[in-house]
């Protein structure tokens, strides 16, 4: 999910939707490497997904996970909180902005405006079945 959340912030740099985070996030489907499926229902309450919302928000902010553990980011100024920090996740994803899950289904608007332009969209990174595309 985390290497998700950085396509998606790569998605608001480059100025996909206006460059909002929000629409972006609604429009996502829209370009959807695999067939659509019902997404999960989300326990505002369960530890797992506050700590999901907690990384999602360290990659909008660009932190990695040292700087969180330490506590810098509370120390950082607002300009400092935005300021990229990659992380190895987020290098091995790169400027990445498309992913695909290769053992699902591959919609058919992914294979014609990504796979078929291969000159295109470089295949950046892959973490075990999922590929990444600029």
């Amino acid at each position: 999910m985390k290497a998700i959340a950085c396509c998606i912030r790569n998605r608001v740099r480059q100025g996909w939707h206006g460059g909002n985070w929000l629409a972006v996030m609604e429009h996502a489907a829209e370009t959807a490497g695999n067939l659509f499926r019902p997404a999960p229902a989300l326990d505002a309450e369960n530890r797992s997904f506050l700590r999901w919302i907690r990384e999602a928000d360290d990659v909008y902010f660009g932190y990695n996970e040292a700087q969180r553990e330490s506590g810098i980011r509370d120390q950082l100024s607002p300009a400092q909180k935005i300021a990229p920090q990659a992380s190895g996740l987020e290098d091995a994803v790169g400027k990445a902005v498309y992913w695909v899950f290769i053992d699902e289904p591959i919609s058919a608007w992914f294979k014609e405006h990504v796979l078929d332009k291969a000159e295109e969209h470089r295949n950046t990174a892959s973490l075990g079945t999922m590929f990444f595309y600029e």
